[in-house]
């Protein structure tokens, strides 16, 4: 095994979480008296989209003095009123990562998910123990009132654990998750059965693109073969 650190991207990498989300966008938007475009919530390419990009497709546009009130209202729903009843892990994570804990592997969540959101989740579903770790953008806030961004929040758990750059690896659905490790000297696994777009995981040029979990174990457990090997294997030119 050469990782000893595996940072995993919440939505759309563990779990898909779509639906649940776009039920709370659509409330925010049925409160401001909209509607999203017909044809919006199967691109799932939008759910990348800020509040904002998403706020100023909303048929009928209610005008710019109601963003706060939709940014809000998403918040408030998807973190008090939402019971995550669609929310479901991939096929195969669980036994992924329990695999990789019998190897002495540390598996953390590293997602851009509200902290009680996330946690939240993880009793519901039962799947706290999986994992040692996880932080948030907002995990520091009561102390530094500042949000921490992908790059930050990468850092902070390498520090934590006191564990090289380039024994740690980022599991990731999305062009900034690519970047974001990058950035950190991370290398990247990035899973095109997420929520990302494929062309825009490509074009972020990771270490590895998987399309199934099968995938993301098969660079894990491989450590014999070639990174060009690898990078054939699953289709990364």
């Amino acid at each position: 095994m050469r990782y000893k650190l595996i940072l995993w991207d919440f939505d759309g990498t563990i779990a898909s979480t779509s639906e649940d989300v776009w039920r709370s966008i659509n409330y925010a938007a049925c409160a401001c008296g909209s509607k999203l475009p017909e044809g919006f919530i199967s691109n799932s390419s939008n759910l990348s989209k800020s509040t904002l990009e998403i706020f100023k497709c909303l048929i009928p546009y209610p005008g710019f003095e109601f963003y706060k009130k939709f940014d809000s209202d998403i918040s408030n729903h998807y973190r008090n009123l939402n019971n995550f009843h669609s929310t479901h892990m991939y096929a195969g994570i669980a036994r992924l990562i329990l695999k990789l804990k019998k190897c002495g592997v540390i598996n953390a969540i590293v997602t851009n998910k509200p902290l009680d959101a996330l946690e939240k989740i993880l009793n519901i579903k039962k799947w706290i123990e999986l994992f040692d770790s996880w932080i948030s953008p907002d995990s520091l806030y009561s102390e530094s009132k500042v949000y921490m961004s992908k790059k930050e929040m990468i850092s902070l758990m390498i520090s934590k654990y006191n564990i090289s750059p380039f024994d740690c690896v980022y599991i990731g659905d999305s062009y900034s998750d690519v970047e974001s490790s990058r950035e950190n000297c991370v290398d990247c696994i990035a899973v095109s059965y997420g929520d990302g777009e494929i062309s825009a995981l490509k074009l972020a040029r990771p270490k590895y693109l998987a399309n199934c979990v099968n995938d993301i174990s098969s660079v894990l457990f491989s450590s014999d073969i070639a990174n060009e090997e690898r990078n054939s294997l699953l289709g990364v030119q």
